[in-house]
């Protein structure tokens, strides 16, 4: 009631409690803290803070781990939507080193991330990162080498495809826990490079993946 409305979104109500709930915790009210931010935890914005808190007071139980692994689907959801933002304004700015390195750092990043274990949702993801990346390699480096690396989305598309698993596997936790994620690049991984290229404007491009997608 005291930052007029609207002033900042930095210093909103949410943000303000934030703050409260941080104070009460170092002043060992941890009780009133957690209880501040699981009331006001909207979209699980406080999802991270929550569970570090919990963890860092000892906490084992299943609430705790829930918080940090929904707090964890969050933070990977954001950044490849940033990363995704990244490339698609280097490539409208016409910059191709930054789409092949934000494309690049996007690809080792999910496989840093990937259990390893089973095919699932990162996979399908990472068809989209390998098209747009190949783009750059194929305009920057030559056909022949973009093409090797459609070949690698048209081989991974087509893995996930034959046996679609939508849920997240990652190294901070078991994968008997399956964390489920969406995105606007369509059900298939085919349908994810597909979307790629919508953005990239391409035709030659497209026209190459065409021949290599058959």
């Amino acid at each position: 009631m005291v930052i007029p409305s609207g002033i900042d979104p930095r210093y909103g109500e949410l943000m303000i409690l934030r703050n409260i709930a941080l104070i009460y915790h170092s002043m060992d009210e941890k009780e009133q803290s957690g209880q501040i931010l699981k009331e006001h935890n909207e979209a699980g914005i406080f999802n991270a803070e929550i569970g570090l808190m919990m963890a860092l007071d000892g906490d084992k139980s299943n609430e705790c781990r829930k918080y940090l692994m929904d707090s964890c689907i969050q933070s990977i959801s954001n950044m490849l939507n940033t990363s995704i933002g990244f490339i698609v304004f280097y490539i409208n700015c016409g910059d191709l080193e930054k789409v092949r390195s934000v494309s690049k750092w996007c690809i080792d990043y999910l496989e840093s991330m990937n259990a390893g274990n089973e095919i699932n949702y990162l996979d399908k993801v990472k068809c989209a990162f390998l098209t747009c990346y190949g783009y750059a390699i194929f305009r920057l480096e030559g056909e022949e080498k973009g093409g090797k690396q459609l070949i690698k989305a048209r081989n991974l598309a087509r893995k996930f495809d034959a046996s679609p698993d939508y849920c997240i596997y990652t190294k901070f936790y078991d994968s008997k826990d399956k964390a489920g994620s969406y995105d606007t690049f369509g059900k298939t991984a085919n349908e994810a490079v597909e979307t790629a290229l919508e953005f990239i404007k391409d035709r030659k491009f497209k026209s190459l993946w065409e021949k290599i997608n058959g």
